[in-house]
């Protein structure tokens, strides 16, 4: 299945990814590609759910 993919990572001030934006089409591609990244990495990352600042950003952004 071919996949289109954009990320954006913003690392803060000591250099730790504080914000990721990822975009994945088509979405049932994307849902297989998640689901392989999870038993590959799984919660290697951190949290994948944004809190603090981006999530003050992403609030202030309205849906």
């Amino acid at each position: 299945m071919p996949i289109e993919c954009l990320a954006i990572v913003h690392d803060n001030a000591v250099g730790v990814a504080d914000l990721r934006v990822i975009d994945h089409r088509p979405l049932e591609t994307a849902r297989l590609f998640s689901s392989s990244m999870w038993d590959q990495v799984g919660n290697r990352c951190g949290d994948p759910n944004p809190t603090g600042s981006p999530a003050k950003a992403m609030a202030a952004a309205g849906p």
